[in-house]
């Protein structure tokens, strides 16, 4: 048998990243686990380049530099808690006092406890199921590098807040002047103000019009095909760059397959100690659910600090102190 670690996180996005760090300011030993290629999770999939106003102590910071900041306080500790990416987990076994997760690629890790912090699980872009688009370079499901769309003609599908909120940014920040918004149907999800400033700044909206055909040639998608839901009448728009933003699938994948966890709205249900009903798991962040919680990033860090600590005492059941601040753990 391996060395069994004191615990496993699963996710690296703000949750997965400062509880890492609060787990080697505690001198435990572990993993910080990412299924894809970049740590980060959400915030870099969905406003890497959009302002966040709600992250303690920050007036105002992209998704990018939140997870920047988070790193840099971590990286003294990843030789504690080591950071792993692009890893797949095909079993989670349950030992008598500990799990065995098994990899994909044939790793093997023995793990005392595992913390849960995989936001909304595997997020999946809804995609147009037309033909070719899994062909064209240039039809975008998420915006990582606005500098590309630099006075191109621009048309984002969809009426939610991603959409228009980005449309608003394009227009607003100067990266180009042509953009259009293709919607479904007559009215917009987003929030009002946000719709209002579409046509304050001069947006070309179609809406309740559906996107019928893609129409390129090799890697490059150059027009789309739409038509009116209403008058049946069809239209032919120019791109550059086509950007869906239909929403997210989510998947919890091996984690939804743990016997003895019980889920409440989709979510891992967790105790105040962030406990799930499976001894040695917890669940932090979006994952889990408990009565009264607040789906924002502020309180999900605190919850990322009272698992440690739990995980902790759990794995110390005889350590009397207290730890009332930062300056009595070693931070070394």
């Amino acid at each position: 048998m391996s060395t069994v670690k004191d615990l496993t996180i699963l996710g690296s996005g703000p949750c997965g990243i400062y509880a890492a760090f609060c787990a080697g300011l505690r001198n435990m030993s572990g993993y910080l686990l990412e299924v894809k290629s970049e740590f980060g999770g959400q915030p870099l999939m969905l406003y890497r380049h959009k302002s966040v106003y709600d992250f303690p102590g920050v007036k105002e910071a992209t998704g990018q530099q939140i997870v920047d900041m988070l790193w840099e306080q971590y990286l003294p500790q990843s030789k504690k808690i080591i950071p792993k990416n692009n890893v797949v987990i095909s079993h989670i076994i349950e030992k008598s006092d500990y799990f065995q997760l098994l990899f994909v690629d044939g790793l093997k890790i023995d793990t005392k406890n595992i913390l849960i912090a995989a936001g909304n699980g595997a997020m999946l872009p809804r995609t147009l199921n037309l033909e070719n688009e899994e062909h064209y370079l240039n039809i975008d499901y998420f915006v990582t590098d606005v500098e590309k769309y630099k006075n191109k003609k621009v048309v984002f599908l969809g009426g939610g807040d991603s959409a228009v909120d980005w449309a608003n940014h394009f227009l607003e920040n100067d990266i180009t002047k042509n953009v259009s918004i293709v919607h479904r149907r007559n009215a917009f999800r987003a929030k009002e103000n946000n719709v209002d400033n579409l046509l304050k700044n001069g947006i070309q909206l179609f809406k309740n019009y559906t996107v019928e055909k893609l129409i390129g040639e090799k890697n490059e998608c150059f027009q789309i095909l739409v038509k009116s839901n209403d008058s049946l009448l069809d239209k032919v728009l120019d791109v550059d760059y086509l950007i869906v933003q239909y929403g997210l699938t989510n998947s919890y994948g091996i984690i939804s397959t743990i016997p003895g966890l019980q889920w409440n709205k989709g979510k891992i249900l967790v105790t105040s100690g962030q406990h799930s009903s499976k001894e040695g798991i917890f669940a932090v962040g979006n994952s889990c659910y408990y009565e009264g919680k607040d789906y924002i990033l502020s309180s999900s860090m605190g919850e990322s600090a009272t698992a440690i600590a739990n995980i902790y005492k759990k794995n110390n059941p005889n350590h009397k102190g207290i730890f009332y601040s930062s300056t009595a753990l070693n931070k070394k």
